[in-house]
């Protein structure tokens, strides 16, 4: 059976895109203005500075994510962190998981009641289909209609998923709403980042879901330029 989708109205779509204009303009505002700055030493004695750390060269797989290089320019990526959700020959889809808006998702989906007394924000998730919303679930079970990203962290469109995560979220089931996604043609991904566009690396629940979003690209790209020893 086609599971139903959830997807933002049109005007809620213009206001969601209205607040991450404003991201978009800063970026480029900084990226005209500003030298890019240097790798600040972590202080961590395991860590040395090198070119191109071995931990940011993993093969693209789903479960990896991209991390905008600092040469990369295009507003719809700069200085962002990309959940990669599927790869093979046919091409590649991903998540950005940087980049909320100050639009609250009980403002744009309200016709969920189980949203009214929550404050989470929905995420620009890329450039495509802006209008359809995916969930990025992390859960000990998983249910019919969440395909596996890795680990327990699920992919969704189902408005029946959504709708039981809202009745039931605890510690253990928890979730991001991202507005479109990014996509790729085949073999176009594999070029980017052949060309030095992103790093690729692996990450975890917490990046996801605890880190503040601001924080993941700046640390990722510090780390980019270390190596463990």
């Amino acid at each position: 059976m086609r599971q139903q989708t959830v997807e933002l109205s049109s005007t809620h779509r213009r206001r969601v895109l209205g607040s991450v204009l404003v991201v978009w303009s800063v970026i480029l505002l900084m990226h005209a203005v500003l030298p890019w700055p240097g790798v600040i030493a972590s202080g961590n004695p395991r860590l040395a500075v090198v070119e191109g750390g071995h931990p940011f060269r993993e093969k693209l797989a789903p479960g990896r994510v991209l991390v905008a290089s600092r040469q990369l320019r295009d507003p719809n990526f700069a200085e962002t962190v990309v959940l990669i959700l599927a790869y093979s020959e046919r091409g590649a889809q991903g998540l950005i998981i940087n980049r909320p808006t100050t639009v609250q998702l009980a403002t744009v989906l309200p016709d969920f009641p189980g949203l009214k007394q929550r404050s989470e924000p929905i995420y620009i998730g890329g450039p495509v289909r802006p209008r359809r919303i995916k969930l990025l679930v992390q859960s000990d079970q998983a249910r019919e209609g969440m395909q596996p990203v890795f680990a327990d962290i699920y992919v969704s469109e189902s408005r029946t998923v959504f709708e039981q995560i809202l009745g039931k979220t605890t510690a253990t089931e928890r979730f991001r709403a991202y507005a479109g996604y990014a996509g790729w043609a085949p073999g176009q991904l594999d070029r980017e980042v052949a060309r030095g566009d992103w790093h690729v690396t692996r990450t975890d629940a917490k990046t996801i879901f605890d880190e503040t979003p601001s924080t993941i690209w700046p640390e990722l790209i510090r780390r980019s330029a270390l190596k463990w020893l």
